[in-house]
């Protein structure tokens, strides 16, 4: 299936992803975070999520405390880095004539409504 794929890097060496692809039948996105309503009156649901990732060598041993964050739903553990690395990774995900649209950036200085902002942005142009 197509995808596209735009970066965009600020000066504060802050970056965003803008994908855009067609959605597969019964994909789920989550919960509901809220709704954008456009100027010609269309309401378009979005999901917005701000995840705590820590990227660790192969040796990396899990500790109590990464642990039950993990239980928790607080933390996700991805294996093969050089080093430790702690980041937040933030999406915006919504469905528009069918194509699923989706932010995401790291460790970004956006909040959700910034986010939503940006998003609405994106679904104002032609």
């Amino acid at each position: 299936m197509p995808e596209l794929s735009l970066d965009y890097r600020n000066a504060d060496n802050q970056w965003i992803v803008l994908s855009i692809c067609g959605v597969f039948t019964g994909q789920d996105f989550g919960d509901v975070s809220g709704t954008i309503t456009l100027a010609n009156g269309e309401s378009i649901d979005y999901h917005y999520a701000k995840d705590h990732y820590k990227f660790v060598p192969v040796n990396y041993e899990v500790t109590p405390e990464d642990q039950a964050a993990m239980d928790a739903g607080e933390l996700f553990i991805s294996y093969g880095s050089d080093a430790v690395e702690d980041c937040y990774m933030t999406n915006l995900t919504w469905v528009k004539d069918g194509m699923k649209y989706n932010l995401c950036g790291q460790d970004l200085a956006l909040d959700q409504d910034g986010m939503v902002k940006m998003a609405e942005e994106v679904m104002s142009q032609k």
